[in-house]
């Protein structure tokens, strides 16, 4: 077929167009040609323990409290409540009443003298009596009381009252054991270190960001009762010496996050520092120069960095997406990854390091 030599030009023209196209497209593609690796790192966990002196506010204060506790093996039972009467006798001769003696309460509750007793004409003798019966009922107000035995004239001349309660139809009986009084003493104890971390607060209520550290000394400790003894109720006193500091927990925080990051391995980085893992212990102090220090706990975690050698970006030069994968799959500290070529016309990743990021989360 015979083909001008107009038309051969034109073809020249058209196919030198078509590769000068090609070739600033590639050329143009090349400029953007880019491998990215996005890792999601496996998390480790990580404890940080030191100690720390820090300059602070020292503060010292005696304390004491004191109160009545009951055992926890504390049991009632009935029993015979107990009193006194006074027993007037207006009769003109003396009168005498025997042991066990019947006295009528108001009420209709009976009681009996518990000893013998004479009461002279015209005198009032203050004598003991019993419930004839046990139980609560007969815990009694004063009251007035008739004398049963005696005949019904005698008995508007001698006749008794009370001013004060009977008391002890229902009996508490407890043994004081061990435990017992370490909770005793030991509630006082919080009891005091509360009220004076309050009174602290109270008084430093200006400053910002501190919180009260206690280091308590006992001064003394003393209890009424002894382990296995038996008794209702016993008292328990402390005294405690107080020893606060003020604590700026970021100052803490700070030290002991440096201290994690020391701690973790070379190629690898802080990941976050659990903030509410942060614990410490106010262990001495010296009031002269207004130091504590605290012995402090954090925990956090880490991850791989990209710094680590495994990520060096001249281990993934030139690589298909399936060799790139298969060394991802490799590594250890990766919990998963995602591999972007750009522009997806490349079969290979980039001969320079340049156009390979690796980016670790």
């Amino acid at each position: 077929m015979f083909i001008s030599p107009q038309n051969k030009i034109i073809r020249f023209f058209i196919i030198a167009t078509i590769l000068l196209a090609i070739f600033f497209m590639f050329s143009f593609a090349s400029l953007f040609y880019k491998t990215t690796i996005n890792i999601v790192s496996k998390q480790k966990d990580i404890d940080a323990n030191l100690a720390a002196t820090l300059n602070t506010t020292i503060e010292i204060n005696t304390v004491s409290a004191k109160n009545t506790f009951s055992p926890t093996a504390l049991v009632s039972m009935e029993d015979f409540a107990t009193g006194e009467a006074v027993i007037t006798n207006r009769s003109k001769q003396n009168q005498i009443l025997i042991v066990n003696t019947r006295l009528l309460s108001s009420s209709g509750l009976l009681f009996r003298l518990t000893n013998k007793a004479t009461i002279p004409s015209g005198e009032k003798r203050r004598v003991a009596i019993r419930a004839d019966k046990t139980g609560q009922d007969y815990e009694i107000g004063p009251t007035k009381f008739t004398i049963p035995g005696l005949s019904p004239i005698l008995q508007t001349q001698v006749f008794a009252e009370s001013d004060k309660s009977t008391t002890g139809g229902l009996k508490k009986a407890g043994v004081v054991t061990k435990k017992d009084i370490d909770n005793a003493v030991e509630s006082l104890k919080n009891e005091l270190i509360q009220s004076s971390i309050k009174e602290l607060e109270k008084k430093y209520a200006d400053q910002d960001n501190f919180k009260i550290a206690i280091k308590p000394e006992v001064i003394k400790e003393n209890v009424s009762a002894k382990a296995n003894e038996e008794k209702t109720e016993f008292t328990a006193e402390v005294i405690l010496k107080i020893i606060a500091a003020l604590v700026n927990e970021e100052r803490l925080l700070k030290s002991a996050q440096e201290k994690l990051e020391s701690n973790i391995p070379v190629g690898y980085q802080l990941y976050n520092a659990n903030r509410s893992s942060l614990a410490y212990r106010f262990k001495d102090y010296d009031p002269k120069n207004q130091t504590a220090t605290f012995e402090i706990y954090l925990n956090g975690r880490y991850i791989v960095s990209e710094k680590n050698d495994q990520f060096s970006k001249s281990n993934f030069l030139n690589l298909s997406r399936t060799q790139i994968k298969d060394r991802l799959q490799k590594i250890e500290d990766i919990g998963s990854f995602k591999i972007s070529m750009f522009p997806p016309l490349f079969a290979n990743s980039p001969k320079n390091e340049n156009r390979i990021n690796i980016k670790i989360k």
